[in-house]
């Protein structure tokens, strides 16, 4: 590895590639999109180029910015976004409000695949909103059964 001038070194850390994977499940997620769409799986040959070509031309909400347009003279003002967007946001009353539909989240264990839904198909009707900390709401499904 000398001969080629390689630095082996280790993180060691349990997070190894995080950003690449979370770029990873977001294209999967994508794909996942268009598979539910088609009703089979097309795999890489005929989704994978749409898929990266739109990624890539999408304005991430974090950076504010497209990952085509990012380059050396934008740097700091991406990195500036990043830094105000990790404060902690206080919400100031209720999201939803009795009468609002939702869906629920599933729950996903650690070996879910994170590209899969995470919402119910199911759709909810709010009937209460709970004065509680966090936030909590009374639901009923459409059978007007109460959760």
């Amino acid at each position: 590895m000398k001969n080629y001038n390689i630095n082996n070194y280790s993180t060691y850390s349990i997070k190894k590639a995080s950003i690449v994977e979370r770029v990873i499940r977001t294209l999967k997620t994508h794909l996942y999109k268009i598979f539910s769409l088609c009703g089979r799986y097309q795999w890489f040959k005929n989704n994978l180029d749409f898929v990266v070509k739109r990624y890539n031309n999408t304005l991430h909400r974090i950076t504010k910015f497209k990952p085509i347009n990012v380059n050396d003279s934008n740097a700091i003002l991406i990195m500036s976004n990043i830094k105000k967007s990790q404060k902690p946001k206080i919400r100031q009353g209720p999201a939803f409000h009795a009468g609002d539909y939702v869906r629920i989240s599933k729950y996903k264990g650690d070996f879910y695949k994170g590209y899969t839904p995470n919402w119910s198909t199911e759709i909810f009707r709010i009937v209460k909103v709970n004065q509680t900390n966090p936030q909590t709401y009374q639901i009923e499904d459409k059978h007007n059964q109460k959760f």
